[in-house]
């Protein structure tokens, strides 16, 4: 397991590398591990969306084991420390994500599947019509 640990880890900065050249990117994260530094605010969120920037005025810089970005929160820069373990996907400015389905934290995953469930049942009771104008609407039953 550490192995393939490792081997994402190593996924994840390569994508980072080459997403950073970019505008900006976005990593999405589960802060709650006690290695992720973000503010205390945000350390509850299995889903924090950080933007990151190369532009930025705070500095981001990155090695074999997180991304350490000064980020600027309610006006004032805080240091961040993200380990590549706490990252599950990175998104880069044209919105192309790329996804670690093994580092997604498993309540988001039965939320998805659940909400997934919700979205087909309604679909099956209520099937989505085209009206006359071209627009789908949702028929009354």
């Amino acid at each position: 397991m550490v192995e393939a640990t490792d081997f994402r880890s190593r996924q994840k900065a390569k994508h980072f590398e080459e997403a950073f050249t970019g505008d900006h990117l976005y990593i999405q994260l589960d802060a709650r591990p006690p290695e992720v530094e973000v503010p205390p605010h945000l350390k509850i969120d299995p889903a924090l969306r950080l933007k990151l920037s190369a532009r930025f005025q705070g500095k981001t810089t990155f090695d074999e084991n997180a991304i350490t970005s000064y980020l600027k929160f309610d006006g004032n820069y805080e240091k961040c420390v993200i380990p590549w373990t706490a990252i599950w996907a990175i998104s880069d400015e044209s919105s192309k994500t790329q996804v670690w389905p093994e580092d997604v934290p498993k309540e988001l995953l039965v939320k998805a599947a659940t909400k997934r469930r919700i979205v087909k049942t309604i679909l099956k009771i209520r099937p989505i019509l085209p009206d006359q104008s071209g627009i789908e609407a949702i028929s009354s039953g």
